[in-house]
């Protein structure tokens, strides 16, 4: 992630209304144990922290701001 944000960072830099977040690797691996043929996942999102769950399990992420919009 540190590599690609370092070498797009200048060009996304120019688009004020782009909003880049990165997801944790924490949190990556454990969205990626609630991977199933037949999953329906609930995902709720408020103030940067999202919250998905699958009925039985649930995982939060804490997103990591990289570039915030620009307030316009």
């Amino acid at each position: 992630m540190d590599l690609w944000w370092q070498d797009v960072r200048a060009k996304l830099d120019r688009q004020p209304a782009l909003a880049v977040r990165e997801v944790p690797m924490d949190a990556s691996l454990a969205l990626a144990a609630l991977v199933d043929r037949s999953m329906r996942l609930q995902v709720t999102i408020q103030d940067g922290h999202v919250l998905v769950a699958d009925g039985a399990r649930s995982v939060t992420v804490e997103l990591r701001d990289l570039k915030p919009a620009a307030v316009r």
